[in-house]
């Protein structure tokens, strides 16, 4: 089974999207564009081994433009935006990494519904984030 080449094309259509948003309201991580544009990217890749459906890949970049959502919303109504934040996001990438291939590994071989697919790699990749969101913050307060 070949990979999907509709699989590329919608990774660089949220690449895109997520870049566009940015330019206009903001980098309020103050991580630079390259950041924005490497994490989906880098998902794909991830999944390639697994040849996910399109609707996977959906979901985890669904996943990836929603772990930005708190960090934009903490730094547009502080008083005194903070620069380190991004690194905070940085640090629970590897839980986002592990998320996406255990969402790929699990729908490798299953037959499900588009929504289904959707979830599933929407879901376990924003669990693994927030398991890895809540470590960093229990370690950090020891």
């Amino acid at each position: 089974m070949k990979n999907n080449p509709k699989n590329f094309i919608i990774t660089l259509a949220f690449v895109i999207t997520t870049v566009t948003a940015v330019s206009i309201i903001g980098d309020y991580m103050f991580v630079g564009w390259w950041y924005y544009s490497a994490i989906p990217i880098v998902a794909y890749f991830i999944t390639l081994y697994y040849r996910p459906k399109v609707s996977l890949l959906l979901g985890i970049n669904f996943a990836i433009i929603t772990t930005y959502i708190p960090y934009f919303y903490e730094n547009m109504t502080a008083s005194r935006p903070e620069g380190l934040l991004g690194l905070f996001h940085l640090f629970s990438l590897p839980g986002l990494a592990i998320g996406v291939i255990f969402s790929a590994y699990y729908m490798r071989n299953k037959e499900c519904s588009t929504m289904k697919t959707f979830l599933v790699g929407l879901f376990i990749s924003l669990s693994f984030f927030i398991a890895n969101q809540l470590l960093l913050v229990f370690v950090s307060m020891l």
